[in-house]
């Protein structure tokens, strides 16, 4: 005898009701990826706020510096914005179904990991 679910025969409130009870099961499994993602935002805003607070105000203004400031920049932006969304499709893993927001967070996601790159490269011809 077959023991699997027909998903055609499932009416819409069981389906919302399986797709959240798949969630929170997905969600417990990754709580230690969300706690560390968690710390590696909170570590990555305010250690880049203090890099883009020193190399922007407090240091005379070199090519290194601004270099410098603009990977702290990228990087806060990342922190802040890129973190947070990858936290929320996390936690939302099967009912994550809004296709502009998901393009919209791999573009933000492959934008700073760019910039962040050729800042670096930058930084390195420059040395």
């Amino acid at each position: 005898m077959d023991q699997s679910i027909s998903v055609t025969n499932i009416t819409g409130d069981t389906k919302r009701q399986l797709l959240q009870k798949l969630n929170d099961e997905r969600a417990a499994l990754m709580a230690p990826v969300i706690a560390y993602m968690c710390v590696l935002m909170t570590v990555g805003l305010v250690g880049n706020s203090l890099v883009c607070f020193y190399y922007g105000r407090k240091t005379k203004t070199t090519s290194n510096s601004i270099l410098i400031c603009t990977l702290g920049y990228i990087d806060l932006f990342t922190s802040g914005c890129s973190i947070p969304l990858e936290i929320l499709d996390l936690r939302l893993f099967f009912d994550f179904n809004n296709v502009v927001a998901c393009k919209f967070m791999r573009f933000l996601n492959y934008s700073s990991a760019i910039g962040s790159a050729f800042t670096l490269i930058f930084i390195s011809i420059d040395r």
